[in-house]
């Protein structure tokens, strides 16, 4: 990544160097039913050294309060009060290219918890470890490191695969030839997507597959597949047109 020319008066040069998330620093899973996507610490850590210089020097963290919380009271069978759940807390000031550049953030993990299954206590005992590491994770991504996980781009799989192929090019030896063999890939798949949509039987089928299309090229920034898209859409719903009864 080229930052050493990159201008300090534009308000989002840390969003245009480093918003984009390597798919493979993420992993998906899922939280009381829902699904969410994490972002490997190391990776941020890793786009904030490149952008401001090494920890210590070029940017760093304060911890500004440490603390445990309570949480949800446990009742037993009887409905008496056997325990409550703690949470830890930590606040962090995390300054970059000086100290007195600042940005805050917290972190919480939960610390002790009543497990059902088993019927027991269990106490965390990397909860602070846990909490700190959240908190420059939140800290980085208010910086605008990647962002785009926190816009929710990756719950898009569209925007998922652009952003696998944009990886491949990037770690690849020849990057020539890796940005071609990525062209190549896609240009076969949208040819054989722009097939499925001219062969639909039904305007509603024929309008969903363009919508996703359409969708995967503006997100690729492919104008010339935005192109051919939209002169095969327009070839199509004329047919569809003309194959509307007349009105007697």
């Amino acid at each position: 990544m080229e930052v050493q020319n990159m201008s300090k008066n534009n308000n989002l040069y840390v969003w245009q160097h480093a918003c984009e998330t390597d798919p493979s620093a993420t992993k998906k899973s899922t939280v009381d039913g829902h699904s969410q996507t994490s972002i490997n610490a190391h990776w941020m850590i890793k786009k904030a050294t490149e952008l401001f210089g090494p920890i210590g020097k070029g940017w760093g963290f304060e911890i500004v309060e440490e603390r445990t919380d309570g949480g949800h009271d446990q009742i037993d069978a009887e409905g008496n009060l056997i325990g409550q759940a703690r949470w830890h807390t930590v606040l962090i000031a995390l300054w970059y290219e000086n100290r007195e550049q600042k940005v805050y953030a917290y972190g919480h993990t939960a610390y002790v918890q009543y497990v059902r299954k088993g019927s027991y206590w269990r106490t965390d005992g990397e909860a602070p470890k846990k909490s700190l590491t959240d908190a420059i994770k939140k800290a980085l991504s208010l910086l605008g490191i990647a962002a785009d996980i926190y816009l929710g781009h990756f719950d898009d799989p569209y925007y998922i695969q652009a952003q696998q192929s944009r990886e491949n090019v990037e770690q690849a030896t020849d990057k020539a030839a890796a940005a071609k063999d990525e062209a190549d890939k896609y240009e076969q798949k949208l040819t054989a997507n722009i097939k499925t949509m001219t062969d639909a039987l039904s305007l509603h089928e024929f309008e969903l597959i363009y919508k996703a299309l359409i969708r995967e090229a503006t997100i690729r920034d492919s104008k010339t597949a935005q192109k051919r898209i939209a002169i095969a859409y327009q070839t199509k719903k004329e047919t569809f047109k003309n194959e509307q009864p007349k009105p007697d």
